[in-house]
């Protein structure tokens, strides 16, 4: 009965990433102006106003049709909808939203080519899945225990980047998505089916762990565990029937798959900090964009960027909130390492941050200007 709490729980508060059957493209026909220097494409909403004056009250049809994927149930979307919705407004009837939520339209693997496609026009993109086709967005920030402060700190600085570093935005664009806005995921912890204690890397010594960190994995190889790859909707089997000892995942994750609190004995957290963060990714198809007029453009960035980015930050740590509140209301072990301890973390994941990296800037030089900026704004935010 508990696995069924928490998977209803799941569905009503989790912001997890992850799968549809298309519809067609958005924008109707009209006037057709493209994106200029008054809309860049920056997850850091620093276009042009916002357009907070709602624009005359249209009593006819719309003239523009966007459809919106997410990859959440609609109670979790909540970001996205509420900037969905200012849009509609600020537009005076102009510009329409077709909402479809919980993968309904395509799955997670499918969405960038569903972007490019036409299927959907905006949706959320958890970035983490796209490794190969945007590094730049997918890697860098994602490198276990960079030191991102919190959830706030993560995406402000996220934002940060992109206003500095035009080849993140580029990396998108030149496949035709346009970035709206971004949010980070909730730190990645350790949760674990036994009583087993892990505070520094050698307690993973025979210790069976899923997780999808390329770094990561390496370590607990190192450690004498065994890294096991598996995704979400096999969390519940494998900690049940013994394949897997724990998980490393954010806690929404594990509550939305079940897990958290039935079968987790102990959650295992490295503060704020968490082992690393990954990000998710709002993006826009960059014909449906240029297909409105630039009054219109303006509408999707600046305020309402802003105003979403908070919201989904703000949505995300009230859901973490929650699943601490689960696993301690049923009477499960909660683990807060110190920070002497989480340091031996840091510093036996030094060579492995830097192998991904370098492999980074071998391709990109550009890699290794972002990582070392990322590391003084994170200082920054520290002092």
């Amino acid at each position: 009965m508990k696995k069924f709490v928490s998977i209803a729980l799941a569905s009503l508060m989790a912001l997890v990433l992850f799968a549809g059957c298309g519809g067609g493209s958005g924008a109707a026909s009209g006037g057709s102006t493209a994106a200029n220097d008054s809309t860049p494409a920056s997850t850091g909403g620093t276009g042009s106003a916002a357009g907070s004056e709602a624009a005359p009250a249209n009593t006819g049809n719309a003239e523009f049709e966007f459809n919106v994927n997410y990859t959440v149930p609609e109670s979790s979307g909540k970001g996205l909808k509420d900037y969905c919705d200012s849009i509609e407004e600020q537009s005076g009837g102009r510009i329409k939203f077709n909402h479809y939520f919980a993968n309904s339209l395509m799955s997670i693997p499918e969405i960038p080519k569903g972007l490019q496609d036409g299927i959907a026009d905006i949706s959320y993109m958890p970035v983490t899945n796209y490794q190969q086709q945007f590094p730049l967005n997918a890697q860098i920030l994602a490198v276990p225990f960079l030191g991102l402060p919190n959830l706030q700190a993560a995406s402000d600085i996220f934002a940060k980047l992109y206003e500095e570093f035009p080849e993140l935005s580029d990396e998108m664009t030149s496949q035709g998505i346009t970035p709206l806005s971004s949010y980070p995921n909730a730190p990645y912890q350790i949760m674990m089916a036994s009583g087993t204690e892990i505070k520094v890397p050698e307690d993973m010594n025979g210790l069976k762990l899923i997780n999808s960190s390329p770094e990561l994995s390496e370590l607990i190889a190192q450690s004498g565990g065994a890294p096991v790859n598996q995704p979400p909707t096999e969390y519940y089997s494998s900690l049940e029937k013994g394949v897997a000892d724990g998980v490393i995942n954010h806690l929404p994750a594990g509550m939305a798959f079940g897990i958290l609190p039935e079968l987790t004995e102990q959650v295992i957290l490295f503060g704020d900090k968490g082992l690393y963060y990954n990000y998710v990714i709002t993006g826009m198809r960059t014909a449906s964009l240029e297909k409105l007029p630039e009054d219109l453009q303006a509408l999707f960035f600046g305020d309402n960027v802003d105003t979403m980015r908070q919201t989904e930050v703000d949505v995300m740590s009230g859901t973490v909130d929650a699943c601490v509140k689960m696993q301690e209301d049923a009477g499960k072990t909660i683990v807060t390492l110190t920070d002497d301890e989480i340091k031996v973390w840091q510093d036996a994941t030094v060579d492995f941050r830097e192998a991904t990296i370098s492999a980074l800037e071998a391709d990109q030089p550009v890699a290794r200007a972002i990582y070392d900026r990322a590391i003084e704004l994170i200082a920054e935010y520290d002092s």
